[in-house]
């Protein structure tokens, strides 16, 4: 038998567990493994010719899965085991990480935050061991990786490079970085923590080589897989505090998104500045979703929903006959060796709606029935073109009210860098 040995250092606070108000975080392999599944199908999409079945039967193989194209595959022959490397700590409630001295974190968490409970320690690192156990040489032959095995170790890898964890997992929270990666008794194959910006730089290139097909395929993927239109940056680099970094990506999120809320005759945003108003289309078609040459939704769906509207018409907006669509603009923070912190995005391009377009949830002013949804179809395009736009305008904008941008200019991450591809 071999072993796969992965130690990740857990760089931000991670939700876990219990649904918001329910007060419970727990350590759950679940979570971890589906995020695993998610960076190897993220990578092996385009290797396998975005055939979903091939996809789905390649991933039940490694992962397990209940039912695969008519045949049983239960659990995977890969056992997986999860548990803290250090202390296990102790689950705090949310309000005592994210405070009002930190808007932007508090904007990236979102709503629904009272009662949660999450795990951070802010005065020792948190670690989780990761132990992938594999029959015989099904890891690794003797002279190289084999197939499987350097399927795994990518994901996992690119797991602690970009990914994280837990709930409000795109916005930053319950980011992981890599430690460690290894098979044990075979040292000399082990990889660990990232030491600076280049070195992050040369583990994207490296994982990104191993997957040329990634480059070739131009279509737009059915669910966020890594393609010819995905990007990755550094917005940032940083010493000191992970959650300092996280709460400036987060006040340039709140620039670029709000239209700010009435404080008496002005609006100001959660940061207590102007707001930009780079989206005023969005809020006039939310006070009025039927008036006449509205536009059938709002841009800012392409940070994913259910997209929310408060004091107006619309309520939500959200993918046909679903919950939510995750948004395929995933936040990270990235631990260094040398203890600083990089601020990561990466844009994994996808159909936002692949079902039958959106539904939008209206108030109807009827007591008897205050609730309708309206049917409608994307903007032309905006699948192909405009959503992107809207992402990138949040990682290359300048700062600036609508229309009347600072001069000279100033971008929200000036030091920011693409480094994917």
């Amino acid at each position: 038998m071999q072993t796969l040995l992965v130690r990740y250092r857990v760089t931000t606070p991670v939700f876990l567990g219990a649904p918001a108000g329910e007060g419970q975080a727990e350590l759950n392999l679940r979570g971890l493994k589906g995020a695993a599944r998610f960076w190897w199908r993220a990578l092996n999409h385009a290797r396998l010719g975005a055939d979903v079945g091939r996809l789905a039967e390649a991933e039940g193989r490694l992962f397990g899965a209940a039912v695969q194209r008519g045949r049983k595959y239960g659990a995977s022959r890969f056992k997986w085991r999860l548990r803290w490397a250090t202390e296990e700590p102790k689950a705090v409630a949310a309000e005592t990480v994210i405070d009002k001295t930190q808007p932007g974190l508090g904007y990236l968490a979102g709503q629904g935050l009272k009662g949660r409970r999450c795990f951070w320690t802010a005065s020792a690192p948190m670690r989780l061991q990761l132990d992938v156990v594999a029959p015989g040489k099904a890891l690794h032959d003797g002279v190289a990786w084999t197939a499987e095995g350097q399927q795994i170790a990518d994901a996992l890898e690119l797991l602690g490079l970009v990914g994280g964890i837990g709930a409000r997992k795109s916005r930053a929270f319950g980011s992981l970085s890599l430690d460690s990666l290894g098979l044990r008794d075979a040292p000399a194959l082990a990889i660990g923590p990232c030491t600076d910006g280049d070195d992050y730089r040369r583990r994207l290139a490296a994982v990104r080589a191993r997957y040329p097909e990634v480059a070739d395929f131009t279509a737009l993927p059915g669910f966020p897989a890594l393609s010819e239109r995905s990007r990755i940056w550094v917005l940032a680099s940083r010493g000191g505090s992970a959650l300092s970094l996280m709460d400036e990506v987060g006040r340039q999120m709140v620039r670029y998104r709000s239209f700010g809320v009435k404080m008496g005759k002005t609006r100001l945003t959660v940061s207590g500045e102007v707001p930009e108003k780079n989206f005023v289309a969005d809020h006039d078609w939310a006070k009025n979703p039927h008036a006449a040459g509205a536009p059938s939704h709002p841009d800012r769906i392409a940070f994913g929903m259910p997209l929310g509207h408060n004091r107006c018409d619309v309520r939500f907006v959200k993918p046909a006959g679903r919950e939510r669509r995750g948004s395929p603009l995933l936040l990270h923070i990235q631990h260094l060796a040398n203890g600083g912190h990089l601020a990561v995005a990466a844009m994994l391009p996808a159909k936002l709606a692949p079902g039958d377009g959106l539904d939008v949830e209206v108030k109807t002013g009827d007591p008897k029935n205050p609730i309708a949804i309206l049917r409608r179809t994307l903007a032309p395009s905006f699948e192909d073109m405009r959503a992107w736009e809207v992402l990138t305008g949040f990682v290359d904008g300048t700062v600036g009210v609508s229309g009347t941008k600072l001069v000279p200019q100033q971008f929200y991450f000036p030091d920011r860098q693409q480094v994917w591809p």
